[in-house]
Formats: structure tokens, C-alpha cells, sequence
């Protein structure tokens, strides 16, 4: 290698292209973003998603499982409703007697728990609801609406829900930056320079459902460098940026509103950067590089791990103020 840097030092004449100095430019082109959501330490199962959903979709479907309760009159006796751990028993209050959303609500809500092996339904009513509740017609209610989804379906979202996934995206992206490149000899430059983007693209899909994330999305872009070029010829050069990338990637806070908050990923970055002298101050460049993923960091949500990447390829123009 370093015979090779000798030969091209040795077959061509000193640099006469572009002399470097403060930079200012602009640049534009291409990222794949992928950001990993690692799986959680205690995934669930296939095995154990289709116990939970049997034991939940057996009580609710179970009208010896309902108790009508008088907020008035059975009072203590509701203070006293608790889970059994131990036991594996799950008491859900539901205060709707006759309103079958609600149940089926209870359905969701208790495939967060994963050690149910029953649940006790606590319907907590007036004296007037406690008289009139009929069992039989509410579970007959609830199997008809839980029977609209298929069983695999529930356990395949349970188990998505804890295992690793990727969210990726393809974007354009166009920003500007600022730096410094000084010569070192004739050959080799060195220096640095920070670059900031806009990025556009579509919403980062999901791999285990293969749907895109409603308004989920990268935004800024923001990264530093170091940088090294090696004069080939007068006007052609190649060299590599080292330093560190951060993506903001937007995100609804919560599911029909409107609101949004940011989470910034970062990593360790590298760049091959070909460059040709337009003049003694202007240099056009195209680079190739990305992110590594070597970063565990929080993902949206911080129950899990997320390592990010972003695959990158662009061109830029860079004006000199002078060595």
C-alpha cells in the first residue's frame, strides 16, 4: 500500500486544483434507514400466546365467571376484589352491564398479563342493573364479537408485540454544511465539517406486520465528520469521513391524536468520499457509507432496545474561502 501512495506520489505533478480552507455547500441523495427493535429478555412464546388467549377468550365466554355487584349494598365486598397471583386469577371491573364494548375492552386490556389463568368479571352496577344482569345474554355478546378474530391472528399479534423487529424506510434527503479542509501537503488534505438535512420519504414500515407506522417518520438528520482526501490526479481525489451520524425520527404520541413527539437515534458513521476540483475553490463530491449499528439506545418505547443504521448515498458541492 504504502509503495502504491509512493507511486502515485512519485507519477504525478503537486495538487494545482482545489486549495481548500472554510467550507460551506450543500449536498443531496439517498438513505435507507432500519432501525432494529431488539427483542425483549422475556419474549412471549407461541406456546404461552395461546394459553393466555384460551384462558382469557374461556373466562370471558364463561357466564359462571360474572358477578353483578350494587355500588351500595355490596360496597365492601368490591373494595375487597383482588387479583390472586398465586392462583393465577384476574378480577376485571367492568361497570357497563349491558354494553358489550366494554368486555371486549377488558379482552385487550388482559393480554398485557401474562400468568391469567381465569378471570373473575366484576360488574359493578346499581341496585336496578344488579337485578336485571343476564349472564348468559352478555357472553353470548362477547363470543360473537372475540369470534371476529381468528385465534392465530390474536397469538401472532402477542407474539409481534415482544419480538425483535425492524423498522425501516426508504428517504431523500437534501441539507446543507459547514467545515474545514487544509492541505497537509501536496497530496493530502485533512479536516472536518458538520452537515445538516432534511429528510423525506415515506412512513418506516414494519417488517412483522409489513404495514407502514402511521406517521412515523424521519425528519433531521444531523452529522460530523472528520475527513481525509488524497490528491489522485490535480483535479480527482478520494478520501473517507469518520464521526458520528444522529436521525430524528417522528412519531404520534398516541393513536388518533394528533400531537407528535421526537426520538433522536445515533451511531458511529463512515463515508468514502470521491471528489473532483471544479476549481481552486469548488469542489463536487459523491460519498457512500452509514451508519453502524453498534449502539444499543432506548427504542419509542423504552421497554425495548433499538440498535439504528442508515445506509447513505449522496453528492455534494463545497465552497472554499480560501487556505
Amino acid at each position: 500500500m504504502l509503495s502504491l501512495l509512493a507511486l502515485l506520489s512519485a507519477g504525478t505533478a503537486p495538487a494545482a486544483g482545489f486549495a481548500g480552507g472554510a467550507l460551506i455547500g450543500a449536498q443531496a441523495g439517498y438513505s435507507y434507514i432500519n432501525l432494529k427493535r431488539l427483542a425483549k429478555d422475556k419474549a412471549i412464546t407461541k406456546d404461552e400466546a395461546g394459553k393466555l388467549y384460551d384462558a382469557i377468550y374461556t373466562s370471558l365466554t364463561t357466564a359462571a365467571n360474572y358477578t353483578p355487584y350494587d355500588t351500595v349494598a355490596d360496597a365492601a365486598a368490591i373494595a375487597a376484589l383482588k387479583d390472586d397471583e398465586k392462583a393465577g386469577t384476574v378480577v376485571v371491573k367492568v361497570s357497563s352491564p349491558k354494553k358489550v364494548e366494554d368486555y371486549v375492552q377488558a379482552f385487550e386490556t388482559l393480554k398485557g398479563k401474562r400468568g391469567v389463568k381465569v378471570v373473575q368479571v366484576a360488574v359493578v352496577t346499581d341496585a336496578a342493573g344488579k337485578g336485571a344482569f343476564n349472564a348468559g345474554v352478555i357472553v353470548a355478546g362477547i363470543k360473537t364479537e372475540l369470534d371476529k378474530v381468528k385465534r392465530d391472528d390474536v397469538v401472532k399479534a402477542l407474539v409481534n408485540e415482544d419480538a425483535e423487529g425492524k423498522y425501516t424506510s426508504n428517504n431523500g434527503f437534501a441539507g446543507v454544511h459547514v467545515g474545514y479542509l487544509g492541505r497537509v501537503n501536496d497530496k493530502f488534505m485533512v479536516g472536518g465539517l458538520v452537515e445538516g438535512n432534511w429528510v423525506f420519504g415515506k412512513d418506516l414500515k414494519l417488517d412483522l406486520t409489513d404495514k407502514e407506522e402511521k406517521d412515523t417518520s424521519a425528519r433531521f438528520n444531523v452529522n460530523a465528520y472528520l475527513r481525509a482526501m488524497f490528491n489522485l490526479t490535480e483535479k480527482f481525489m478520494v478520501g473517507a469521513d469518520l464521526g458520528v451520524a444522529a436521525q430524528e425520527i417522528r412519531k404520534l404520541k398516541e393513536v388518533g391524536k394528533t400531537d407528535k413527539e421526537s426520538k433522536w437515534f445515533w451511531g458511529p458513521a463512515a463515508r468514502l468520499v470521491l471528489g473532483v476540483s471544479l476549481t481552486d475553490n469548488v469542489l463536487a463530491t459523491a460519498h457512500f457509507g452509514g451508519v453502524f449499528p453498534m449502539m444499543q439506545q432506548d427504542h419509542f418505547d423504552k421497554s425495548f432496545k433499538a440498535k439504528y443504521t442508515n445506509f447513505t448515498g449522496g453528492v455534494g458541492i463545497s465552497y472554499a474561502f480560501g487556505a
